[in-house]
């Protein structure tokens, strides 16, 4: 509980500096942009817009593939660690409503054109949280513990450097985003914290706090997000449309950090497809397994949180939609917890001599 003190200590004040200093810290984070930005060119854009890509989902995709081959525990800690920081980040950016780097300045390059606040950086609360959990995990066991660190490090800082070169977050934005993702992590690890699900499976008790739990902080982040009234420089509306080439208004801003937040249904729906999984079988770990946890993972991400949400219409005074939003995340997080392993289970079953003939197979090229 002392390091869970220490990193909350150290948030609210890194919270109350970007709060306080916002303006000086984005004018020395935007000459720092400017002077990234100098060297840019078509290979290093796309070089960063794919590390983007990768980061935003790579660390959900190993908590996913440990959830559905075996490693459920694990697997879930990571995926909460990454779903938390995107659902919290939400509820944050509209409390602090700050604009990003390409709003304000438009010296700045947009290479993403992001219509929700910057502060804190969600990219960063989000990949931070699963890798800052995977790595505690990771270096549990201490063998070569400096290079996991370095590695970790070095991760992070990559991801920042991104961050930075596409135009979309101030450095200090990523610093806080990153202090709230170790802050949900710590948490997460907790002894009390896995204890509490290694009990979740068989306690009903502990289903319905949870789901109570998802469902009042959806409320209130949902409440907290479309009844803010944040300050709005209409220079960022027109920063923004010279950049992307699209109309940007404050309702935009407000219905993306709103729809961010229903990541709490997600979660809702995550505990409740996890408590009726309950002790049902899983693959072993295997490089089979592993390459179709990853197609099932990225076809749900695909398929079940982007497609169908794309039809979804949402503005700050349809109801309707934020209902379908919320159906719609609670049933794709049943979906993830409960019937993708079942699937998997049940594929491996009627396929055990594929397994093994690929497991004989990827021994002989290992040799």
């Amino acid at each position: 509980m002392r390091l869970i003190f220490i990193i909350s200590a150290a948030t609210v004040c890194l919270s109350i500096i970007e709060l306080i200093s916002h303006e000086q810290l984005e004018s020395t984070g935007a000459y720092i942009i400017e002077e990234i930005q100098k060297d840019r060119s078509e290979g290093t854009d796309e070089l960063f817009l794919m590390i983007g890509s990768v980061t935003s989902i790579c660390f959900f995709l190993i908590s996913g593939i440990c959830y559905l081959t075996g490693y459920k525990e694990i697997g879930l800690l990571g995926i909460f660690g990454s779903q938390l920081g995107a659902a919290f980040s939400g509820v944050l950016k509209s409390a602090f409503a700050h604009p990003r780097p390409f709003w304000k300045y438009s010296e700045i390059d947009a290479l993403q054109c992001s219509k929700d606040f910057g502060a804190p950086s969600g990219h960063a609360m989000s990949a931070g949280g699963s890798l800052f959990v995977l790595g505690y995990i990771w270096m549990k066991n201490t063998d070569r513990w400096y290079i996991k660190l370095f590695i970790i490090i070095m991760i992070s800082i990559i991801t920042a450097y991104d961050r930075l070169y596409l135009g979309v977050h101030f450095y200090f934005q990523i610093i806080l985003g990153y202090a709230f993702a170790l802050l949900i992590s710590a948490i997460i690890v907790h002894p009390s914290s896995i204890n509490l699900l290694q009990k979740f499976g068989n306690d009903k008790e502990l289903l319905i706090k949870s789901q109570i739990t998802w469902l009042l902080l959806l409320v209130f982040s949902t409440i907290f997000c479309l009844c803010r009234s944040p300050d709005w420089d209409e220079s960022w509306s027109i920063n923004y449309e010279k950049a992307c080439g699209n109309s940007f208004a404050i309702e935009d801003v407000i219905i993306k950090n709103t729809a961010d937040s229903y990541v709490f249904s997600l979660l809702g729906g995550l505990t409740m497809g996890h408590y009726l999984q309950k002790e049902k079988g899983v693959p072993e770990f295997s490089l089979l397994a592993i390459i179709i946890s990853g197609f099932l993972h990225l076809g749900f991400i695909n398929i079940c949180l982007k497609m169908i949400e794309g039809y979804i219409s949402l503005s700050t005074s349809n109801f309707l939609g934020w209902i379908l939003l919320f159906i719609t995340r609670y049933s794709c997080g049943i979906i993830y917890a409960y019937f993708l392993p079942e699937i998997i289970f049940k594929l491996f079953r009627k396929n055990e001599a594929l397994e093994q003939r690929f497991s004989v197979l990827t021994f002989k090229i290992k040799v």
